[in-house]
């Protein structure tokens, strides 16, 4: 009899991932655990150096070989685990069934190629199709994202684009052959706000479209409103929250939480309000505490969250938290926690 429970597109369990930072194998994410299933998006927030984008790298395989290894842990695509594959077998699937978009399009298109041959090499890679036929599906797929006259402008060269072109490149790059998952790596950080919502409002199209999952990387909780089904937030290299966005957003359940969300502009609303921060800085991973990692910075802090690690606290089917104060933030909704 068979299942009728339906298979992650993407399962990340216990993963760790370790740097080799002066001789010495160093944690840099550890136990993060998460997955996506058909048509849904994840978003993955946190500041810069959570382990957002090892996170993602390490899906993909790209994360270097001499200087960082998975340690620990399985990332499964429909079921089949990607850790341990050779380099040919990987190949199969990143760029074909997976793909990524980058954080910066003009480090990650070839100067020296037109925009037309770069996205017509990556159909070549993964379909059985001829040099013709890849250069008319990267056409198509240009003009899919956006991009006008575009077989003119697929004879054009990176830097003839715009920002915000280049991203729609890289975009219609990744879709070429209709991956089912799609990771976005910080794909609207160096946009402006208008560009930014038009790349968004494109992703959903295409999502919906194709009925591809998708794990969004990101930094603005503004992007995570627009785009998520469900949050990943991180700290330190630990997953310290997930839940469903809608959930996430009307009753945070960890302090880092609760402090980002705080953080967001109010706009112009209020000139005179001041913009709440959360006071330090995240640990370096050489300097991990032994407890809870947020636990320097945390204004609810007691001796047992410095003692030993914070399990994952499993809150219902769609919800996790690592807090052992959980249920005070959830009664006070971060107010007497945060004054």
């Amino acid at each position: 009899m068979s299942s009728s429970v339906p298979v992650p597109v993407i399962k990340v369990e216990d993963l760790t991932v370790e740097f080799r930072i002066s001789g010495d194998w160093v944690p840099v994410v550890t136990g993060v655990s998460f997955e996506v299933h058909r048509g849904h998006t994840l978003a993955i927030v946190g500041e810069s150096g959570s382990g957002k984008t090892v996170t993602s790298m390490a899906m993909m395989g790209l994360l270097p070989g001499r200087q960082s290894r998975v340690s620990s842990g399985r990332i499964e695509f429909e079921g089949r685990n990607l850790i341990g594959l050779r380099r040919r077998e990987l190949n199969q699937i990143r760029g074909g069934a997976v793909s990524m978009i980058f954080q910066e399009p003009m480090t990650s298109l070839n100067p020296a190629f037109t925009v037309g041959d770069q996205i017509a090499e990556v159909v070549r890679s993964h379909c059985d199709v001829g040099r013709r036929e890849a250069t008319r599906i990267a056409i198509t797929k240009m003009d899919a994202v956006g991009i006008p006259q575009a077989a003119r402008r697929a004879r054009a060269f990176p830097h003839e684009f715009s920002g915000g072109m280049r991203q729609r490149v890289m975009i219609a790059m990744a879709v070429s052959c209709e991956p089912r998952l799609l990771i976005a790596d910080e794909p609207t950080t160096a946009l402006d706000v208008t560009i930014q919502a038009q790349i968004l409002e494109l992703l959903r199209d295409l999502q919906e479209q194709q009925g591809m999952s998708m794990v969004f990387v990101t930094h603005d909780l503004g992007v995570v409103a627009e785009v998520a089904d469900d949050v990943a937030v991180m700290y330190a290299g630990n997953i310290v929250e997930r839940a469903p966005v809608d959930k996430l957003f009307a009753n945070p359940r960890h302090p880092y939480t609760a402090g980002l969300l705080r953080s967001m502009p109010a706009g112009a609303r209020d000139r005179s309000a001041t913009i709440y921060s959360i006071r330090g800085a995240p640990p370096k991973p050489a300097d991990f505490p032994p407890g809870c990692r947020f636990a320097e910075r945390c204004p609810a802090v007691r001796t047992e969250c410095v003692e030993s690690i914070i399990p994952p606290i499993e809150l219902g089917t769609s919800r996790m938290v690592r807090c052992l104060r959980h249920d005070q933030l959830a009664t006070s909704e971060g107010r007497d926690l945060h004054a």
